[in-house]
């Protein structure tokens, strides 16, 4: 926030009127660029009230006035910008400031800039995203002539006028000249500093032998002074006359005084006596930097002490900015999607109900549409405060429906700006189980048959339509093969073809143990609800033995323990699939 200043030195009824418009130019500096408004912005109307506030029952030359204005952006786009001029008859004249408009969570709503004449403002994207976007402004002007007028006119560009009553005292003849010397300043919004001046009048700056005399300037600790800023100008009493006498003075060059660091918070400066004409008040400016979190309402002192003369000031630390709220507007995304067998993917059909904070149905609704799946419809544009619910007219017979987030929806000021919404239509499921393989190689010549080595093990069934299916897969000892999401009641036949030749091997009949039980060299079985059928193909390896030899069978029973084991190790196999006859491998855990 930007901020401004009410100076009034104790006893000295003409130093709130020297305060005026003149001297805030002088501290300022001579020559002051005026800030420029958006080059491509459209001019709107957007205030809606001025009233104007002043410290004093009197209003005279130079007293400060506080303007508030109320204002409301309506249809502004980005960019667009409102203007209020300031009244020529009685002369009010802005204080120089620039300050953003933010909402509540502060939010850049806005840029305005006060001159002498005007403020303007600039709306930022702010109000793409909002509706109903109004707020308010405060800023600092003076009384800058001595009109007798207390009916003050503040217009727009569009031609809307405020008039407000200020009671002038009429008072004539611009500013008063100081007999002696006199300490004031203000806020300069702009450098985020105090800026101060000490008006002396020439006969306090040469002592009795007409030596300079040296001004000690001490001030408030909690001010920072930049030495640099310090300058020093002159004006001739003969000039003293009209509305900004200033301005027939000149700046003094820098030979021709000298500044120097005082002790703890104060500096001197000593104007050459060579520089010091009769008749002439001078005028030493310099900016202090107010730090970063002062308060409203901070007071600020300094003193000036010319040969034993005290010239004693205070600047009040007073706000200049504005408020702005507006309701955040917001999108309803609805997307829909399906699961389960032989669902419907087209023309479900939706109702979209939203009330604003008093209950009254949102302008335009509630809605009808129809929405196919996997695709999404957008709803724009919603105020925060609303609550919107969803339902379905047309499940086209799904079994359920779920919502991705409550129903009904709450639109509030944490609600992202797309809110993302998913329906989901659920259809029957077909129930499924699955059948789990391993392979396993034992005998006297299993050490010597490679880990890698892949055999090839064929099913068969029928499908739903009683046609037979059959295929067959690899697989190794070191992993494991599954058939899952099977329709319940599957029948399906498992069976090993001839083994790869293996040197120094002879393979023995496999034998198929299903869930712990062997059942023989093949293995038929019938697939459960949610149930997985757990198969382990064992193929003997012997060493061959000479004719005549009888053949021992190597083969091993195959434990129930050993069985828990497997299948408690392909557990995690279960999740997944989608099509009819799945296949999927993985590694021994």
């Amino acid at each position: 926030m930007s901020t401004q200043t009410s100076v009034r030195p104790p006893g000295k009824r003409f130093a709130r009127r020297v305060f005026g418009g003149a001297l805030a130019t002088l501290i300022a500096g001579i020559g002051a660029v005026a800030v420029p408004g958006a080059a491509s912005a459209a001019e709107v109307d957007s205030i809606t009230s001025v009233t104007v506030a002043q410290s004093t029952n009197e209003v005279e030359h130079g007293t400060l006035l506080s303007v508030d204005a109320e204002w409301a952006a309506g249809s502004a786009k980005p960019a667009d910008t409102f203007t209020l001029h300031l009244p020529t008859d009685p002369k009010i004249e802005g204080v120089s400031s620039t300050f953003t408009l933010e909402d509540q969570k502060g939010a850049n709503v806005g840029t305005c800039s006060v001159s002498s004449t005007a403020i303007t403002c600039t709306y930022s994207d702010y109000v793409l995203t909002h509706r109903n976007v109004t707020g308010t402004l405060k800023f600092w002007a003076v009384l800058a002539d001595g009109s007798t007028k207390t009916e003050a006119v503040f217009t727009t560009t569009g031609g809307a006028t405020y008039q407000v009553t200020v009671p002038t005292t009429g008072t004539p003849g611009g500013l008063e000249w100081p007999e002696e010397p006199l300490k004031t300043g203000r806020v300069d919004h702009n450098k985020g500093a105090v800026a101060w001046a000490v008006l002396v009048p020439a006969k306090y700056l040469l002592d009795e032998n007409g030596k300079a005399v040296t001004i000690t300037d001490t001030y408030d600790p909690a001010l920072t002074v930049d030495l640099t800023t310090v300058q020093v100008y002159k004006v001739n009493n003969a000039g003293w006359t009209g509305a900004n006498p200033w301005g027939s003075g000149t700046w003094l060059p820098a030979g021709s005084f000298q500044v120097a660091a005082g002790q703890a918070n104060s500096f001197t400066v000593t104007i050459a006596a060579d520089a010091v004409e009769a008749g002439y008040l001078y005028a030493i400016t310099y900016d202090t930097k107010v730090p970063a979190g002062t308060k409203e309402g901070t007071v600020f002192k300094n003193q000036a002490v010319i040969a034993a003369q005290k010239a004693d000031a205070s600047v009040q630390y007073w706000g200049a900015g504005g408020t702005a709220r507006g309701n955040g507007m917001h999108d309803l995304a609805i997307t829909k999607k399906v699961v389960g067998d032989n669902a419907v993917t087209s023309q479900f059909g939706m109702k979209l109900e939203c009330v604003d904070q008093r209950g009254a149905a949102v302008a335009g609704y509630p809605k009808e549409f129809k929405i196919d799946a996997e695709s999404t419809q957008v709803f724009e544009d919603l105020d925060e405060g609303t609550t919107c619910t969803l339902t379905e007219t047309d499940a086209k017979g799904a079994a359920d429906t779920s919502f991705s987030m409550p129903n009904p929806i709450v639109i509030d000021e944490d609600s992202p700006t797309q809110i993302d919404l998913t329906v989901t239509n659920i259809f029957s499921l077909t129930p499924v189980g699955s059948v789990l393989i391993g392979k396993e190689v034992v005998g006297s010549a299993a050490p010597t048959v490679s880990s890698d080595t892949e055999y090839e093990i064929a099913y068969s069934f029928k499908d739903e339509d009683g046609n037979e299916v059959s295929d067959s897969f690899k697989l190794t000892t070191n992993e494991y093969a599954e058939l899952y999401e099977l329709p319940v009641g599957t029948v399906i036949t498992l069976s090993e073809k001839t083994p790869p030749t293996v040197s120094g091997v002879s393979w023995g009949t496999p034998s198929f143990v299903v869930d712990g039980k062997k059942v023989g060299k093949t293995a038929t079985i019938t697939v459960g609800d949610g149930t997985q059928v757990f198969v382990n193909i064992v193929n003997t390896a012997s060493t061959p033995v000479p004719p005549g030899t009888k053949p021992t069978d190597e083969a091993l029973a195959w434990t129930g323990a050993q069985v828990g084991g497997m299948v408690t190790a392909t557990l995690l196999l279960l999740a997944g699939g989608s099509a009819f006859v799945l296949i999927r491998r993985r590694a021994r855990a």
